[in-house]
C-alpha cells in the first residue's frame, strides 16, 4: 500500500467515525423530539381539562373567585402548551440539521471510498502491466537463447 493509499485509508476511517457521530447526534435529536411531542400532548390534555373545568364553573354559576382561578389556570395551560410547541419546533429543526449532517457525512465517506477503490484498481493494473512486461522479457530471453542454441 502506498503512502497515498494509507493516508486515504486514515481519512476514510476518520470520516466513518464522523458519520457514526452524526448518526448518534441524529438519534439523540429524534429522542428529544419524541419527548417534546409527548410533553406537548400532555400540555394539550391539561389545557383541555382546564377548559372543561372552567366551562363547568361558568355553567354552575359558583363564586367569582373560583371562576377567576379557573381562568388563570387555563391561561397558564395555554402558555405551557405554547412553550411545548416551541420546544417541538426546535427539536424538529435539530432533527432536520442532523439529517443534513448525516447525508453530508455519508456523501463525503462514499466519495473517499470511491477514490480509494480507483487507486486500488490503478495499482492492480500497474502491477499487472509490470508482471506482463517481466513475463514478456523472460519470454524474449528464452526465445533468444533458443535461437542462439539453434545457431551453434
Amino acid at each position: 500500500m502506498s503512502t497515498r493509499e494509507a493516508r486515504i485509508a486514515r481519512v476514510v476511517h476518520l470520516r466513518d467515525q464522523r458519520l457514526k457521530l452524526a448518526v448518534k447526534a441524529l438519534e439523540e435529536a429524534r429522542a428529544l423530539e419524541r419527548r417534546a411531542l409527548a410533553e406537548l400532548s400532555a400540555a394539550q390534555s391539561s389545557r383541555q381539562g382546564a377548559e372543561l373545568a372552567r366551562r363547568e364553573l361558568a355553567r354552575t354559576g359558583t363564586d367569582i373567585r373560583s371562576f377567576i382561578e379557573a381562568e388563570e389556570w387555563l391561561r397558564s395551560r395555554f402558555i405551557e402548551e405554547e412553550l411545548c410547541s416551541l420546544r417541538v419546533q426546535r427539536a424538529r429543526m435539530q432533527v432536520d440539521r442532523g439529517q443534513q449532517r448525516v447525508k453530508e457525512a455519508a456523501l463525503k465517506l462514499r466519495q473517499l471510498e470511491l477514490l480509494q477503490e480507483r487507486l486500488r484498481q490503478a495499482r492492480r493494473a500497474k502491477e499487472s502491466r509490470a508482471e506482463r512486461s517481466s513475463e514478456d522479457e523472460i519470454g524474449q530471453r528464452v526465445a533468444q537463447r533458443e535461437r542462439q542454441k539453434g545457431q551453434l
